[in-house]
């Protein structure tokens, strides 16, 4: 790597730097739907699902926020790394049954791939980086 793609990495990880990852599980709960989307972030344990807290949970429509059999999937935003301590984490929500979703920085989504075939994930991975207007953009 090297040249004009290393330097815009280089832009593209010092305007993430400036996130925090509460703002990237709001950007992607207000892109989802606020209506139908609870969210765990900043040690605030509003939704648990079989005891443990996703970032975010996706429900059915309005009326089914809070109840557990109208979850449609779960998201996992992962933040500064994503690595084995953090696939061990996803195995844990993988197994609650429910379809799962993992946000990962652009940078990360190879490293995310290679971890959910290790681990025998069947999920979808969701990436995000940071435009030139400091906007949090999502693959998807």
């Amino acid at each position: 790597m090297s040249g004009p793609l290393l330097s815009e990495v280089y832009m593209a990880r010092k305007r993430r730097r400036r996130l925090t990852h509460d703002e990237v599980v709001d950007a992607r709960a207000r892109e989802i739907g606020v209506d139908f989307v609870i969210t765990n972030q900043g040690g605030e344990k509003n939704f648990p699902v079989n005891g443990l807290y996703p970032d975010i949970v996706v429900f059915e429509d309005e009326e089914s926020v809070c109840d557990e059999d109208s979850i449609d999937w779960i998201e996992e935003v992962e933040f500064d790394t994503v690595s084995d301590r953090e696939a061990d984490q996803w195995e844990d929500y993988y197994h609650l049954g429910y379809p799962l979703v993992l946000v990962v920085p652009e940078d990360d989504e190879e490293e995310a791939i290679e971890l959910s075939c290790e681990h025998e994930l069947e999920c979808k991975i969701v990436t995000y980086d940071v435009d030139e207007d400091g906007d949090i953009v999502f693959s998807d």
